[in-house]
């Protein structure tokens, strides 16, 4: 009885020590004596400012005298020659309808009748469509990302056939015909209404845009350097005006303005004859160079001018904007402010383990907030931080080459 009872315990206490062995291993195995937080990518951050802004451009409304429903031709932002015809006019909405949906009837039919004559083609480059294909999709996301909107149908329709090219290659053939027969029927029956329209040509030539904003009058283009910070601000809370034409506008001078009134502790932020950076946050534009044309102080606000030949589908639209000026920027890594250590010599560092060994790298720590530091990611006589280093957040008596075991 006796000794049942001693193996039972002799057991216990060997599951026991079994059972702290295992425990310590995994602890072991898992345990570090130090925090880290891997540099995944790079980061950009900028310091910026904001004020309102009033824009201003070289621009004749173009009149429309047959009136109806005005259908634009051409892309806003784009230059045109005198008599290019620019759009087309409607005797009224149904119209203008029925012609949109013949216009875009015409170009698919079209474009399924030269896919469709493709049925059966051995010759193309099966590894040739796929890099067109790559490139027609990253052509559309470059687009979306850059709110460049103007030519985004164009590249989807290239992806669109590119991919249908593809499935003909793979498969031998893609029925079209049934689409084919219901757009040319779709289309005679749209030619029988025989809608009448007018052209409209533009007047002379320089930049269009498709629409009136009501705020044409509002500031002189040719005054635009004698513009007091008074007439700035009162046109910045302005309504727009009634429109009289649907026909759009040229802008004639490739030049255009934009005029704002910020606080004259800014002023060293508009050095006169130079560029800086500008960012138009409602509009998703980043970036845009400006030159400073002039920034004069007076009742203590800034009264400033700038302006850019610059132009795009995007920026013709503009008129009252959000205007970010960027006073500096700073590309680098951003770690942790509990990351920052200092050497015997003071100079700032973090450490790293690469593998099991703990180096001390400097840094140059080109923005400082509560939380965290953007340093540089560029390397001093070949050393530095490296992407996807571990940078040692946490940690009791580190130095430059300590092992971890």
């Amino acid at each position: 009885m006796k000794n049942q009872q001693w193996t039972k315990i002799v057991a216990i206490i060997l599951s026991v020590m079994v059972i702290a062995y295992m425990t310590y291993n995994a602890f072991a195995y898992t345990y570090s004596p130090v925090t880290t937080e891997r540099l995944t990518e790079q980061t950009s951050i900028e310091q910026t400012f904001e004020f309102k802004g009033f824009v201003l451009r070289d621009e004749t409304a173009i009149d429309s005298a047959s009136g109806g429903t005005a259908i634009s031709l051409a892309i806003d932002g784009t230059r045109v020659a005198k008599g290019d015809c620019i759009a087309i006019s409607c005797a009224n909405n149904d119209d203008a309808a029925v012609y949109t949906r013949l216009e875009a009837a015409r170009e698919e039919y079209d474009r399924l009748v030269n896919l469709n004559n493709q049925n059966g083609v051995n010759e193309l480059s099966s590894e040739k469509l796929n890099d067109e294909i790559q490139s027609a999709y990253s052509d559309i996301l470059d687009k979306i990302f850059s709110n460049d909107f103007s030519s985004l149908s164009q590249s989807v329709e290239l992806f669109n056939n590119k991919s249908a090219t593809k499935q003909i290659l793979s498969e031998g053939s893609i029925d079209l015909s049934d689409t084919i027969t219901a757009l040319k029927e779709e289309i005679e029956s749209l030619e029988a209404k025989n809608v009448k329209y007018t052209e409209i040509e533009a007047p002379a030539s320089g930049y269009y845009i498709n629409n009136l904003d009501g705020y044409e009058a509002t500031l002189n283009y040719a005054e635009a350097e004698k513009l007091t910070a008074e007439q700035i601000e009162k046109a910045v809370e302005a309504e727009p005006s009634k429109t009289a034409s649907d026909s759009g506008k040229l802008v004639s001078s490739y030049l255009w303005y934009l005029a704002g009134v910020v606080d004259t502790k800014y002023t060293k932020s508009f050095p006169v004859g130079k560029n800086i950076t500008v960012n138009f946050p409602d509009d998703g534009l980043s970036n845009i160079q400006m030159k400073v044309e002039s920034a004069e102080a007076a009742g203590g606000k800034l009264k400033v001018l700038l302006s850019s030949t610059l132009m795009n589908e995007e920026l013709a639209n503009m008129r009252i904007e959000t205007v970010e000026i960027v006073e500096q920027a700073y590309d680098g890594y951003k770690i942790p402010s509990k990351a920052i250590r200092f050497d015997e010599e003071n100079n700032s560092g973090v450490y790293v383990l690469r593998g099991k060994i703990i180096s001390f790298i400097e840094v140059e720590i080109l923005y400082t907030d509560e939380d965290y530091v953007i340093v540089s990611a560029s390397k001093s006589k070949g050393k530095g931080l490296t992407l996807y280093d571990d940078v040692i957040t946490k940690g009791r008596d580190l130095y430059d080459g300590k092992v971890i075991n």
